[in-house]
This record gives C-alpha cells, sequence and structure tokens, in this order.
C-alpha cells in the first residue's frame, strides 16, 4: 500500500524516523495485542528513494499471511486518520524471518537449543563470525557449540563483544 503527501517539502530524515516510528509503535500496539501477536519492531527507513515503514510481528509457531493482512487492513485507516506521515511511503508488515535477529535477553533465552550466527567486535580465534547451536546465556555470557573443521569446540562470548546474533540455517 502506498501512502502518498500532499506537499513534498524539505524533510528531515532523522526526527522524522524517530516520530514516525513512536507514533506508529502506539497505533499498532494494541492491535497485535488485540490479534493476539507480538510487536518485535517499528522501523522507519529508506532505501533506493523510497520510505518503508515496517512493522515486523511474531507469534508462537511463526506468523501467517493472514495475520500481516490483519495487521496491515487495521493499521492503515489509523494512518490515514492520524496522517502523521508527510511523505510518500509504504507499508510493509511481515515477519522477522527464518533468520531472525535476536535483539532482547528473552530473543536470546528462548533460543537456547537453537544454530545462530554471531558476529564480532574483534576476532575470536582468527574469526569474527561464528555459527553454532546456542547452549545458554547466563551473567551476560552467551555459549555456543561450534563443528570447527570438524571438532566441537564450546565459545563463551560476553554480550558486549557480540555486534549482532540472529539465527541462522545449517547447511
Amino acid at each position: 500500500m502506498i501512502f502518498r503527501s500532499e506537499s513534498p517539502h524539505s524533510f528531515n530524515y532523522g526526527e522524522a524516523m524517530h516520530k514516525y516510528e513512536e507514533k506508529t509503535f502506539l497505533l499498532v500496539s494494541p492491535i497485535c495485542t488485540k490479534l493476539g501477536l507480538e510487536l518485535v519492531e517499528v522501523s522507519w527507513v529508506k532505501e533506493y528513494n523510497t520510505f518503508f515503514l515496517r512493522i515486523i510481528i511474531d507469534k508462537e509457531g511463526g506468523i501467517t499471511v493472514d495475520d500481516a493482512t490483519n495487521v496491515s487492513e487495521e493499521l492503515s485507516p489509523l494512518l490515514d486518520k492520524e496522517d502523521f506521515i508527510k511523505e510518500e511511503y509504504m507499508l510493509e508488515v511481515s515477519s522477522p524471518g527464518v533468520e531472525k535477529e535476536l535483539k532482547s535477553d528473552k530473543d536470546i533465552s528462548s533460543s537456547i537449543g537453537e544454530y545462530v550466527h554471531i558476529n564480532l567486535y574483534a576476532k575470536v580465534d582468527g574469526f569474527k563470525e561464528i555459527e553454532g547451536y546456542l547452549k545458554s546465556f547466563e551473567n551476560e555470557e552467551i555459549v555456543i557449540e561450534a563443528n570447527i573443521k570438524g571438532r566441537i569446540k564450546s565459545y563463551t562470548f560476553k554480550k558486549n563483544e557480540i555486534s549482532k546474533i540472529r539465527l541462522a540455517i545449517k547447511f
């Protein structure tokens, strides 16, 4: 769905980003609660000269196309009524995907036993990225078990050493 602005005047992307995300969050949160969905993220991004208002939702077992459609259909009239976004944009409602980023402690804890990809700020044993099974998360320490050149090895990382952790698909 594309929403169009009537007046394409000057635009401060950074300022709008926070305001648009915050106002949208307040509108979509009750919708997600009512539909039994978790609101994972609201973001305002610009990609290739197009603005996107992204709503990421999830639920146990994953979301369906109907879940995304229901959120979009309930949110769209509210966005039209409030009319706080002055630029043309695309509304996108989707799932976090199979390689969901683990942003919160809750996300990490609930993913114990899952296969993950970790990006590190600094090299450890000669690598900045590692994949393996998330074994534990306690006291800000993450333990993964990785297969390195045919050998299973455990690695412990402090949470602040990790720039990004996400679910991964094991090939």
